[in-house]
């Protein structure tokens, strides 16, 4: 007979062994699993990070993939469209066409060969590309969509509008359709109708960024004629009446000649501003866009100062237009003054979208004024709110400082001013300025003004 002993020895050396089997067999399966649903997500992983927009790493990781298994084909489409979407569309024409090989009627790989072609400008292969991509399946709106967008980047205008409107009759919720139709419409120069197509699109997606960029484009489009003119009071011995009066007409499509007349409402100089005195001015001046991301304004002109002083202007500001609804400008004046010195302005400023119809545009100036020996810089930080009917407020607040020779005359300079646009009669414009400002030594002054704008022949 076994021994008590020797019997609870066995028992605890089987009892380990049984653990130990337990626990061998567990890590396995775990292992198993592991390796195995590791290998089953890595391509789910690898999708998930290029939808999220990095589509650096992603192509990465499917270049890992290719390289442990170059016939991962799945990978290939994926890396196809990732190199697309970064722009490297030779690199990714040839992934798409050897996908391609083994599966020539492959929708998804036919419609992004034809839009990595359609973004490289290779608009005759996109165009075949598209319809073979609708021949194997016709119901297709992103093929449609596409083949509308080659048309229109390849500068078939007509025949852009036309497939845009054929999409948005047979889908009239497609907003990116109807954008595309505006835009079409636009290249066109037909803007009365892009902006209805614009504003329709932005009702069905509020944060449509192409239909937000539509309707700059067009509210930045000069009309054939237009004329602004501005009646107002400005507190403490500035008095009531003309305030501004512009008269403006497009030479050619890009280039815009204007002649204004201004009473002391302009920003170039903030200290004549705050005199409360009106002090009229006399410009002309031309714009022009160019390159179609640029635009460019120069003026010229003269006033008479207090004690018969005289003083030409020269004005000048630069606007480039950045993806996504961004711009940046930069500009300023410069106004010698008879044996009196030079005063002159610079500024620059950054428009930020912060909604589909929000933008906040922070602008610096800082301004010289050479009689006196005085400096002065001011930050303003204007937001403005665009409505769907056309609607625009915006506020301005302001915050500065005053460096002058005069003690008396240094310090903080504060304001807050409110600008409401409000549309008549299609693209005629009716506006309500209320401006208030604090000086650093001068008494605060209050500027009320009404204006109007109309234009003429813009469609």
């Amino acid at each position: 007979m076994i021994s008590e002993k020797r019997y609870s020895i066995l028992k605890e050396c089987k009892l380990k062994i049984t653990r130990i089997l337990f626990v061998t067999l567990l890590f396995t399966a775990h292992f198993l699993y592991s390796t195995l649903a590791a290998h089953g997500a890595t391509i789910q992983e690898v999708e998930a990070l290029a939808l999220s927009g990095n589509h650096e790493a992603a192509e990465a990781a499917y270049d890992k993939l290719l390289q442990d298994n170059p016939d991962h084909l799945k990978a290939r489409l994926g890396r196809a469209h990732v190199r697309s979407w970064r722009r490297r569309h030779k690199l990714a024409q040839s992934d798409f066409l050897v996908f391609l090989k083994v599966h020539p009627k492959n929708s998804d790989a036919l419609v992004g060969l034809a839009y990595s072609y359609a973004w490289s400008e290779d608009h005759d292969h996109a165009e075949l590309r598209f319809q073979e991509a609708l021949r194997v399946d016709p119901s297709r709106i992103d093929a449609k969509k596409g083949a509308a967008f080659n048309a229109l980047w390849a500068g078939k205008t007509k025949e852009a509008i036309l497939r845009f409107q054929m999409i948005t009759r047979d889908t009239p919720e497609d907003a990116e359709a109807i954008v595309g139709l505006g835009h079409a419409l636009l290249a066109a120069d037909n803007a009365v109708e892009a902006k209805k197509a614009f504003q329709e699109a932005l009702s069905l997606a509020p944060r449509n960024i192409g239909a937000r960029q539509g309707l700059d484009a067009v509210r930045h489009l000069p009309p054939n004629f237009d004329a602004s003119l501005w009646v107002g009071h400005t507190s403490h011995g500035g008095g009531t009446g003309l305030r501004t009066l512009e008269i403006s007409g497009l030479l050619k499509r890009d280039l815009r000649l204007w002649a204004r007349y201004d009473n002391a409402l302009s920003l170039d100089n903030p200290g004549l501003v705050r005199e409360g005195r009106k002090i009229p001015s006399y410009f002309v001046g031309a714009l022009t866009n160019w390159g179609g991301n640029y635009t460019t304004r120069l003026e010229i002109g003269t006033r008479e100062l207090r004690d018969n002083i005289s003083q030409d202007l020269y004005q000048g500001e630069h606007v480039v237009y950045l993806p996504k609804a961004y711009s940046v400008k930069f500009g300023g004046f410069l106004g010698p003054k008879e044996n009196d010195g030079t005063d002159w302005n610079v500024y620059t400023g950054i428009r930020i979208p912060l909604k589909s119809a929000l933008d906040l545009s922070p602008t610096v100036y800082y301004t010289k004024t050479g009689g006196i020996d005085e400096t002065e810089w001011r930050i303003l930080i204007p937001v403005e709110y665009r409505f769907l009917d056309g609607w625009r407020a915006s506020v301005h607040p302001l915050l500065g400082e005053v460096k002058s020779v005069i003690p008396s005359a240094s310090g903080a300079v504060w304001g807050l001013s409110t600008l409401i646009s409000v549309p008549f009669r299609q693209d005629h414009e009716g506006h309500l300025l209320i401006r208030h400002e604090v000086p650093a030594s001068a008494r605060a002054f209050t500027i009320i003004a009404l204006g109007f704008t109309f234009k003429l022949g813009r469609d």
